[in-house]
């Protein structure tokens, strides 16, 4: 199980070997969400390389910020789309 900062969770590369590797290489993506509302933890299953089931957490007021700092960085002029960046993979 991972636990992701707000950043890798809504801009999220493969990384790990399982991610890389299988039907379907290169390929990530989410399929179900959960929200434990007293923790405010949210456990994000997703499917990597179509080969596997993996489980990444985040918490909610976290991924609730980050969605309303980048929309707010988007909107300037001038600035790059964030998944052309050269974000680590």
């Amino acid at each position: 199980m991972k636990s992701h900062p707000p950043d890798l969770i809504i801009y999220y590369f493969p990384q790990a070997i399982y991610e890389n590797v299988g039907d379907v290489p290169n390929v990530v993506f989410p399929y179900a969400a959960l929200c434990d509302a007293p923790t405010g933890r949210i456990a994000i299953y997703y499917g990597a390389a179509d080969t596997v089931t993996c489980l990444a957490f985040a918490q909610a007021d976290q991924l609730i910020d980050f969605i309303k700092e980048d929309a707010k960085r988007r909107r300037r002029p001038g600035l790059s789309n964030r998944c052309k960046s050269s974000h680590p993979h």
